[in-house]
């Protein structure tokens, strides 16, 4: 690799720590859509200057949690109902129809009994009511059939919207009356992956993907 030297890692810095947690405030429904986010009261929560604050917001914004409007204020990230059916849900369908037909010949019986193990701890998240499990296990799901996949193109556009997909689910997931339909989605995504169909798990996955999210 010729004379360049990659420079020593130190600890992680001071913004991803705090991006961290302001991540996890947003992802764990602490923060809300819309929340506004105040530097110095953060600053002063976290014991920090503002510069590590700022730097953060960026990171979150590159994310899209966070909404920016410079000398005015920070909130977190709101979609609005266009945004959704128009934009993430037709991006996210085409992404894993995508990635589904090369993966879908690949899929072995070990990958369907991690799969299953998802499943089964969907459940388990689903009796103790815990929302941030739930989307937790449903981004590995889909993600695990795009690693499958082995298209990078794919996984790289999957990464970019992976954060807005979890806003999505957290601003939306309180609607479900029962949250055991969450597993019994991917019970039937699992049983269609089975057959090896591909129409048959194309059809399955715009309905779980594109339809009941609007």
């Amino acid at each position: 690799m010729s004379t360049f030297r990659f420079e020593e890692q130190k600890s992680l810095s001071l913004r991803h720590r705090v991006a961290d947690n302001v991540r996890h405030a947003i992802l764990s429904g602490n923060l809300k859509s819309g929340d506004r986010l105040r530097e110095q009261e953060i600053a002063e929560q976290m014991k920090v200057s503002r510069g590590p604050i700022r730097e953060a917001f960026s990171l979150l914004e590159r994310e899209g949690l966070v909404e920016n409007y410079p000398y005015k204020e920070t909130l977190v990230a709101t979609m609005s109902k266009e945004e959704i059916t128009e934009i993430l849900l037709p991006i996210r369908f085409t992404l894993e129809a995508f990635a589904l037909k090369k993966a879908l010949p690949q899929l072995t019986e070990d990958d369907f009994t991690y799969l299953t193990t998802i499943v089964e701890k969907m459940d388990l998240a689903a009796n103790d009511g815990d929302l941030v499990t739930l989307v937790d296990l449903d981004v590995e799901f889909h993600r695990f059939l795009i690693q499958k996949s082995e298209q990078r193109t794919a996984l790289q556009l999957w990464q970019g919207i992976d954060m807005r997909i979890r806003l999505h689910f957290m601003s939306h997931g309180k609607e479900y009356v029962d949250l055991q339909e969450i597993p019994r989605e991917h019970r039937q995504l699992l049983d269609a992956l089975k057959t090896k169909d591909l129409d048959a798990v194309l059809n399955e996955f715009r309905r779980h993907v594109v339809e009941l999210n609007q």
